[in-house]
């Protein structure tokens, strides 16, 4: 006959010991056992149904970490056998813990050496502190490298998402926290001789951690649907997806090509026909910015007088919701260009603006702002005709002004 499995959410974190090992032997008594091959995943415990029977279960804290090549499902053979000489059975590995179990409740206590318990805790502690630094790390530090910006990064994926993001990477850093203390408090407990805690209402004492736990979890599966969505749909980064430069709707706030060329010209229809995938605009809003918009222009144009011109203009403006945002924006900008492998910083002339910087990243480009208006982009030419850069620079800058 084959055997029926049950998976249950545990009431409890699984460094909470006392707890656990209170809601394992009562899930005995209700006939379900758990079982050694599955255990535990993704959070839910597997129960083989069998007889109701009174068994005893306990938790003990795995006092060194197990090498990359070892087995670290598992203890040692010779801890295994040991126990079983005690009465007990190892089921599996839960994260820090090793579980056993003792069926009859009768056999002696796996480990009465509070000292050698605590020792073990220790060691799980320091394990946890290395986690938490780690996270502190990446989680809180690196973001706030110069380099990088919260102001940035909420301007094109939006400050709610972003928020949202980060909020659930402190929840998770203040959880880590949490089990340090209460590991700690644990530890000082049995060197008073005190027994793990067990609480009387598993219903009750479970209620908060499965309410919890539950609404972090399904906030983490909404944030990677949502990220998954807009990435496949093109609008990760901005409100929607490209769209050609013909769909723009009204003029540029800033000089476009055709801006730079006063003479009457022809755009080469294989080069600004706007079917060619590098002529497009995107055009958004978020939380930090009231406008924002990407333009990606290539054009080869035919003069009156035969010569020709190719270039191209890339900008990416922002009109920020203040002053303050769009100078945080205006200088990671900046500091992003300069972060890059072999870029330099350019001098530019004097434009009277708020801040004008420059750097020589693949082609010469510029940081301006004015207000609340924010401006990064470059300008190339690579053909006979030529427009000069100074003048793009220079009714650029006016048009922040405007």
């Amino acid at each position: 006959m084959e055997p029926k499995y049950r998976h249950r959410y545990p009431p409890c974190p699984d460094y909470d010991v006392g707890c656990m090992e209170a809601w394992l032997e009562h899930m005995a008594q209700k006939g379900l056992h758990l079982d050694g091959a599955s255990g535990f995943f993704l959070g839910l415990a597997t129960f083989v149904e069998g007889q109701p029977a009174q068994v005893k279960y306990r938790l003990e804290a795995v006092p060194k970490a197990r090498g990359f090549f070892e087995d670290n499902s598992a203890p040692t053979d010779e801890a295994v056998e040991m126990a079983q000489e005690m009465g007990w059975e190892y089921v599996c590995r839960l994260r820090e813990f090793d579980i056993y179990r003792s069926e009859g409740g009768f056999s002696p206590e796996l480990n009465t050496d509070a000292q050698l318990q605590a020792q073990s805790l220790k060691a799980v502690e320091k394990r946890m502190r290395g986690q938490v630094t780690y996270a502190l790390f990446w989680w809180i530090l690196y973001p706030l490298l110069r380099a990088f910006g919260p102001v940035y990064t909420a301007s094109h994926i939006g400050g709610l998402l972003t928020l949202w993001g980060w909020g659930l990477l402190m929840g998770q850093l203040l959880v880590a926290l949490y089990r340090l203390w209460f590991l700690a408090r644990m530890r000082r407990g049995l060197l008073r001789g005190e027994a793990p805690r067990r609480p009387k209402n598993l219903r009750k004492a479970g209620l908060s951690y499965r309410i919890g736990h539950g609404l972090h979890v399904a906030a983490a599966v909404a944030l990677v649907i949502i990220v998954l969505v807009r990435g496949f749909s093109g609008t990760l980064d901005y409100g929607e997806a490209r769209q050609p430069l013909a769909a723009f709707p009204g003029d540029a706030p800033f000089p476009t090509i055709i801006d730079l060329t006063p003479e009457e010209a022809v755009y080469a229809e294989e080069y600004f026909g706007f079917a060619d995938d590098e002529n497009t605009f995107a055009l958004w809003d978020a939380l930090p910015v009231k406008r924002a918009i990407l333009w990606e222009e290539n054009a080869k144009l035919t003069f009156a007088d035969g010569q020709h011109f190719t270039g191209g203009l890339y900008v990416e403006y922002y009109e920020a919701k203040n002053e303050w945002i769009a100078d945080r924006l205006a200088k990671t900008l900046f500091r992003r260009d300069l972060a890059s492998w072999n870029v330099e910083e350019i001098d530019l002339p004097e434009l009277g603006l708020d801040y004008a910087r420059g750097t020589d990243r693949v082609f010469n480009t510029v940081i301006l702002r004015q207000g609340n208006k924010v401006l990064r982009g470059y300008f190339y030419n690579s053909a006979l005709r030529v427009i000069d850069w100074n003048d793009w620079l220079s009714l650029t800058a006016q048009s922040l002004m405007e």
